[in-house]
């Protein structure tokens, strides 16, 4: 038992213990989430695993991308053109094509960012993403050469092609079908002697991997060869510890078919490709531009010449005296025309169906004047 002394220089230890922090202007410091490695949570809870920071949603379908904590991360992106087969940070889809993955403190794009390959490409800013510039994944009718990241993986095309016309006999070669994403791809005309178009693939629904869409059918020959079906458009997913800030174009569309020689049938359009932003807070200012709409279909030869190639991310060729092309489409797309049956006419060529585009955030802000094709659900 104290005695009366030592109890009171007890208690006058307890107040000046307590009192200490006023004294010595010291706080109490709480555990709370950082961040600047954020992992998507927003209430300070733990990750289900103590030893790993993650990041994302994974889109509902997606698993989310963990690292050890304390993993020291680059401070921004190595380049602005990305081939998607260097990537040494990479994840397997299980039936789907693998991701290219690049993890960056902040990532600030203010130039063009340009990602080709046949991986999809996904971005992760343990901060920020702000965008003033352009992501392109989209595909281009006049660069063959190149894919889109992760374009045309994976893709049904048994059927898109256009049947082979017949120049000798007047008759015009069937368009390819457009190619099918979330929306379906257009059916390839007729050739003008009734020479069948291609019949678009089915949409790639519920969707459970990262990719991008798929490409459309050629058109039919009757004379000369004709021109592989357009890409579909790439794939590109945007992740964000803290915040996502797009003030500028995301383009992910699909290429344009081209026109068939004379006698043969359109080519078919692109689908669209796949846009995926996901972050605690999303921003879309005036100036954002998301584009995954399939490609225009190519317009059908005919005895006297060529037609007019699809738009990229659009209108189907028209014009000449071949099936006019469908026009590409945020949905399900039209079909190629008939070809002209006093002119040899071949098919045209299907527009390509829409493509992918979803915004995984607790809070959402979209400027009225921000475009985002196809509109969200």
């Amino acid at each position: 038992m104290l005695d009366p002394m030592r109890a009171m220089w007890a208690m006058l230890l307890v107040e000046l213990l307590a009192g200490c922090d006023g004294v010595f202007g010291l706080q109490h410091v709480h555990p709370i989430a950082d961040s600047s490695v954020g992992d998507g949570k927003t209430d300070g809870a733990p990750d289900a695993d103590p030893t790993k920071v993650c990041f994302g949603t994974g889109l509902g379908f997606v698993a989310p991308f963990c690292y050890p904590k304390g993993t020291t991360f680059p401070t921004m992106l190595p380049s602005l053109t990305i081939e998607t087969t260097g990537c040494t940070d990479t994840r397997a889809q299980p039936g789907g094509p693998t991701l290219c993955i690049y993890v960056a403190q902040n990532i600030s794009i203010s130039g063009n960012l340009r990602a080709t390959g046949p991986n999809p490409l996904v971005l992760i800013a343990t901060g920020s993403i702000d965008l003033t510039g352009t992501i392109d994944v989209a595909s281009y009718r006049a660069v063959v050469t190149e894919h889109a990241a992760g374009a045309d993986q994976m893709c049904a095309t048994s059927s898109i092609d256009g049947s082979n016309g017949n120049s000798g006999t007047g008759a015009g070669a069937g368009g390819g079908a457009g190619g099918s994403f979330v929306g379906r791809g257009g059916g390839g005309g007729l050739g003008n002697s009734n020479v069948p178009g291609g019949t678009a693939a089915p949409t790639i629904s519920p969707l459970t991997v990262v990719r991008g869409g798929c490409p459309g059918g050629k058109g039919g020959v009757a004379s000369s060869a004709t021109l592989a079906g357009a890409a579909g458009g790439g794939a590109i997913y945007l992740v964000a510890g803290s915040a996502i800030n797009i003030h500028a174009s995301i383009k992910a569309w699909g290429a344009g078919g081209a026109t068939g020689g004379p006698y043969n049938g359109g080519a078919g359009g692109g689908a669209g490709g796949f846009v995926g932003l996901d972050a605690p807070t999303v921003v879309l200012d005036g100036g954002a531009n998301i584009n995954a709409r399939g490609g225009g279909g190519g317009e059908g030869g005919s005895s006297i010449g060529v037609g007019a190639d699809g738009v990229d991310g659009g209108s189907g060729g028209t014009g000449g005296k071949g099936g006019d092309g469908g026009d590409g489409d945020a949905g399900d797309a039209a079909g190629g025309g008939q070809g002209d049956v006093t002119l040899g006419g071949g098919g045209g060529g299907g527009g390509g169906g829409g493509g992918f585009v979803r915004v995984y955030s607790p809070s959402f802000t979209k400027d009225a004047n921000a475009v985002i094709i196809p509109a969200l659900p």
